[in-house]
């Protein structure tokens, strides 16, 4: 299958925007070089996360923060109220999509902060390779179970250990949580830099905070509520 994921966005009464994804089939993985010019709010030390393992004395910039750096350069001066249509090709399919600037950024926003090579956000590479645009928080929690306990299962044949449950998961998300806090607070620095900035980009940024705290604190209940749907499986056959 191929990994190419390729937003078009449409502003009203402005040129199209065009941003491409290519994942490694292997690994997830995507390969972007450091932006040319590295403003000062993707260094390292400028508002890194408390649990940040990586050291400024060996790696200048924050991997997240010069991910996102061509979403806020291209995108920083869209209204988050103004409706926006999107073409979205993936698998050789192509989603023709109206929604709120807001939503639309949200959903860019959320496969670049997956395909960056973050320590924190790693775990979330399954989950842009399957990417799925503009999907709700039902659709969200649905799919990010199903991701964690097939990696538990990828997990325990190459270890021999995985994770019961759904604890670490909540674990992982916990860190989210701080990830897109100081995320939001690299990107306000950067607009402050652009004179006909927008709130589109920051409500993006607040869309994917409230997710991720949105996740933990559905798993219990969201787990009973999918268990009806499942019922065929109760059956020998299955």
């Amino acid at each position: 299958m191929s990994g190419v994921i390729e937003y078009k966005l449409y502003p009203a009464g402005q040129s199209p925007v065009s941003f491409r994804v290519t994942l490694d089939p292997f690994s997830a993985t995507y390969s972007f070089p450091n932006p040319d010019f590295a403003p000062r709010w993707t260094y390292l030390e400028e508002h890194q996360c408390s649990h940040c393992p990586l050291s400024a004395d060996t790696q200048q910039l924050c991997p997240l923060a010069a991910r996102v750096v061509p979403f806020v350069k291209k995108l920083s001066h869209l209204s988050s109220i103004d409706e926006m249509k999107v073409d979205v090709t993936q698998f050789d399919r192509t989603r023709h999509i109206v929604a709120p600037v807001q939503d639309i950024l949200g959903s860019l926003l959320g496969l670049f902060i997956a395909t960056s090579d973050c320590p924190h956000t790693r775990f979330l590479r399954p989950m842009a390779y399957f990417h799925l645009p503009l999907a709700d928080a039902d659709e969200t929690v649905y799919r990010v179970l199903s991701m964690y306990r097939l990696a538990q299962y990828f997990r325990k044949e190459k270890t021999g250990k995985a994770y019961a449950g759904f604890e670490k998961l909540n674990d992982l998300y916990g860190n989210m949580v701080e990830v897109n806090q100081k995320l939001s607070k690299r990107m306000r620095l950067a607009l402050s830099e652009h004179e006909d900035k927008q709130d589109g980009t920051l409500n993006a940024v607040s869309l994917l905070d409230a997710l991720s705290q949105y996740v933990p604190a559905s798993i219990e209940d969201s787990v009973r509520d999918l268990e009806p749907i499942f019922t065929s499986y109760w059956d020998e056959i299955s």
